[in-house]
């Protein structure tokens, strides 16, 4: 038979082991909460990640169109450039073999920049360039050419 002190110490390894199993429980549903916060992070990570991959593809693409925008107005801009040159290359010509023409002669008006004349050809061209400006939605066309 056993005797009191044992009786005791059994009782008392008894509580222990219960306490030691309420611990042990207590720590596995922190592990338990904890694994469930990981998992959150994660798949709020995951989204996040997914999110900014879908914005860096939209990006992407923004700037390819950008860029073919650019290409294409630097193209339209070189045309237009070479177009120009090529009609002042026409009027000096003009001017040289015709320096008597009515329209090379002084229509009264000045340039405000430097009072040099306008020849009655420069306000034919003015008129268009205004006309033109206006068809197109410029409030002011004339603030936009050189006077």
């Amino acid at each position: 038979m056993l005797g009191d002190d044992a009786i005791m110490i059994a009782y008392g390894a008894g509580k222990a082991l219960d306490k030691a199993e309420d611990v042990i429980a207590a720590w596995q549903d922190a592990a338990r909460k904890l694994k469930g916060e990981v998992e959150s992070r994660n798949d709020s990570i995951r989204r996040l990640m997914a999110e900014k991959a879908s914005m860096d593809q939209q990006w992407t693409s923004d700037v390819r169109t950008l860029q073919k925008q650019l290409a294409e107005t630097q193209r339209a801009l070189d045309d237009k450039t070479m177009h120009i040159a090529g009609l002042v290359a026409q009027r000096d010509a003009y001017m040289e073999q015709h320096p008597d023409s009515p329209l090379l002669h002084d229509s009264g008006e000045r340039f405000r920049s430097s009072g040099n004349i306008k020849t009655k050809a420069r306000l034919i061209y003015e008129a268009a360039h205004d006309a033109t400006g206006r068809e197109l939605g410029v409030a002011n066309p004339a603030e936009r050419r050189n006077d």
